[in-house]
């Protein structure tokens, strides 16, 4: 059952990822948004929500929500808790990582982590592994072989488009793998 969240018209994507990861610089890539993308904790403090269509026609409701740290304080939770409330309503999460840096495996940790305080760990998510173009070649070459053997998983450059007409079919698949056909 295709789960449609906060629309019933529309499959809900929610964006989360740790602070600077490139949630607001990817809606303004996809839908240009105008969200504010900078290189600062919570720049991003209200969600933006936006309709996207998707390569083979689907549309969907696509949200930026605020960057997340590490051992998130529990106020900061308390104060954040109606927007990490929506998580539990979306159809798909996007677990958008920095993959150049160099804590980003902690900081996958620490989102689904969050992700599950909240309660939306059953929420099927896809690991985005962004900012491929501030990669090394190398390092670069061993995380595109290692994507395509990781489960959920698709590797992009926000910034310069890359791989995102990858992401936005794959995003699509799980959406369509989701959705059970009826007949009335």
């Amino acid at each position: 059952q295709l789960r449609v969240g906060r629309s019933d018209k529309y499959p809900t994507v929610t964006i989360v990822g740790y602070t600077n990861a490139g949630k607001s610089t990817l809606l303004n890539h996809l839908c240009d948004a105008g969200v504010i993308a900078e290189d600062m904790l919570f720049a991003t403090l209200d969600p933006t929500t936006r309709k996207v269509e998707l390569p083979d026609g689907l549309e969907v409701l696509l949200t930026d929500t605020v960057g997340f740290i590490q051992k998130l304080p529990t106020t900061l939770v308390a104060a954040f808790k109606s927007t990490l409330e929506e998580l539990q309503e979306a159809t798909l999460i996007i677990n958008l990582v920095d993959i150049s840096s160099k804590g980003a495996r902690a900081q996958m940790r620490a989102v689904e982590s969050i992700l599950a305080e909240v309660g939306a760990e059953d929420v099927p998510v896809l690991n985005v592994w962004n900012k491929m173009d501030a990669l090394p070649p190398h390092k670069l070459q061993q995380l595109k072989m290692r994507s395509q053997f990781t489960e959920d998983t698709v590797l992009i450059s926000a910034l310069t488009g890359s791989g995102v007409e990858d992401m936005l079919s794959f995003i699509e698949q799980k959406l369509q793998g989701d959705m059970k056909r009826v007949q009335v």
